[in-house]
């Protein structure tokens, strides 16, 4: 990809250039792996770039608590499957022991 398409992927936000820029990110990482520490690692960004770096933290950060969001909503309904329910018709004292287990998952 050239400077010129990427620069035109970064001024313009719209889906197929937010793709565009995750697959150039993703070879980059797989094939420059200390270039890409190295331009995770800067923190003095101005500009476009500032921008862009902000985007990226937010949209990794978002997917990090979606994914634990996911793995919690999985736990919860295995344990709310026949699992729970053979807990909470067997007495008071599972339905804490269930309840502790949610929100330990």
């Amino acid at each position: 990809m050239t400077k010129e398409e990427l620069r035109n992927a970064l001024s313009v936000s719209s889906k197929s250039n937010r793709k565009t820029l995750s697959k150039v990110a993703c070879e980059m990482e797989n094939n420059e792996p200390q270039r890409y520490k190295h331009i995770l690692s800067k923190t003095n960004w101005e500009g476009e770039a500032l921008t862009a770096y902000r985007s990226y933290q937010n949209a990794r950060l978002l997917s990090t608590v979606f994914m634990v969001l996911a793995a919690v909503v999985v736990i919860a309904s295995y344990m709310m499957g026949d699992f729970g329910m053979q807990l909470l018709s067997s007495g008071w004292m599972n339905r804490y022991a269930l309840a502790a287990g949610i929100l330990i998952a």
